[in-house]
């Protein structure tokens, strides 16, 4: 697998252009996504989520980006807290100059002081998947995305629930 993904990134850098260091930022808001997981819980949470986009390639069709995103997460519905820290690559399909959307696919690690019953482990994994829209307005790059967010300790130890939230967000890039 580490080959073959090995062979996948070495294959795009050959064929496109690599581009610097981007960093961005986007917040927004979580709510409750009841029943997406059969038994997991949800909460109402503000997220801020800046990220440094370390490699970026692009060829005629699609741009790639491999990006270190952290997560702040405010709980709103009760005091609590979640931070995270994990790889995302977006895929941005390149239909014009302005317009870009993408998918979304990240996991990471969690760390969170909230109370949450069937919640184990203040340390957890998390997930997350999405689509995502990049438009250039007056030469700013600005996003906007929805996607779904999970966290549980992956079975570790009982029990374990987990979270799930949907998740929109707004946010540009410097």
């Amino acid at each position: 697998m580490k080959k073959l993904l090995l062979t996948f990134v070495l294959f795009f850098m050959l064929l496109s252009n690599v581009q610097a260091i981007v960093p961005g930022l986007t917040v927004g808001r979580a709510w409750k996504s009841q029943g997406f997981f059969e038994g997991t819980e949800s909460a109402d949470f503000i997220f801020i989520s800046p990220y440094i986009s370390s490699l970026r390639t692009t060829n005629r069709a699609f741009t790639f980006s491999l990006d270190v995103q952290a997560v702040i997460g405010i709980r709103m519905d009760e005091p609590g807290h979640l931070l995270g820290l994990g790889p995302t690559l977006r895929t941005y399909y390149n239909i014009g100059s302005e317009l870009h959307p993408y998918l979304i696919i990240g996991c990471g690690l969690t760390y969170s002081n909230q109370e949450v019953a069937g919640m184990s482990m203040p340390f957890n994994f998390s997930t997350e998947w999405g689509i995502g829209v990049r438009m250039t307005i007056l030469k700013y790059p600005l996003m906007f995305e929805y996607k779904m967010y999970h966290t549980s300790n992956a079975g570790i130890i009982q029990p374990n629930r987990g979270q799930t939230m949907n998740v929109m967000m707004v946010g540009g890039e410097f």
